[in-house]
């Protein structure tokens, strides 16, 4: 059994706003260091059922965007400081509007799945990103997390009509990613685990 120190994720711990006072926006959300045990208001929380309410709401498209900018960019133990600001707000809206056009079908398990087959990409540092790029890269670990998770999974047509993006340009980046992944898409039951209980943590967000 691995022990908290074997689940730390990619950046050091921040305390995130639980309450409304606190602004979406002045916040860097960074993945937790340790793992932390679960508790009964956690276990309320269903990832595996499809939410819309949660997928459409701005606070957690925010908080995805923070995580995916943490995970591209962070070095182990190094959360980032600071984003691009142009950037993570481009990504931001994206982000928002693609999960407002999925929530009706997708469970946050799929999107979970997508941040932790995202994290194995980053480490590998294959991909060099350049400004806008994060979008691409979540929206290929979504659909590859989509097909692991649903026998029904959107066609990359499909996703060139949610996304915006290319079915070419998708498609080629699947394929790298699939790369450097070696075609292994299994979900670490631990590191997921430890991704599930950080999101429970911060419900102020997904909630």
């Amino acid at each position: 059994m691995l022990g908290p120190h074997e689940l730390a994720l990619s950046a050091s711990p921040h305390s995130l706003p639980d309450s409304a006072t606190r602004s979406i926006g002045q916040e860097l959300l960074t993945p937790p260091m340790a793992w932390t045990p679960r508790s009964e208001v956690e276990d309320e929380f269903k990832f595996n059922v499809v939410n819309h309410d949660l997928l459409s709401s701005p606070k957690f498209s925010y908080f995805i965007t923070n995580v995916l900018f943490q995970v591209l960019y962070s070095e182990p133990h190094q959360p980032v400081t600071q984003f691009d600001p142009e950037s993570f707000q481009m990504a931001h809206r994206l982000i928002h509007t693609l999960l407002q056009k999925v929530s009706h079908t997708m469970t946050v398990s799929i999107v979970l799945a997508s941040i932790i087959l995202l994290e194995r990409v980053a480490h590998a540092k294959v991909f060099q990103l350049s400004k806008g790029s994060e979008y691409l890269m979540f929206v290929v670990a979504l659909i590859i997390a989509n097909k692991l998770q649903d026998d029904y999974a959107w066609t990359n047509k499909s996703w060139t009509s949610l996304s915006g993006i290319q079915a070419t340009k998708l498609s080629l980046r699947e394929r790298q990613f699939l790369k450097v992944l070696h075609y292994d898409l299994s979900v670490n039951q631990a590191r997921y685990d430890c991704w599930e209980r950080y999101f429970k943590s911060n419900q102020f967000y997904c909630k």
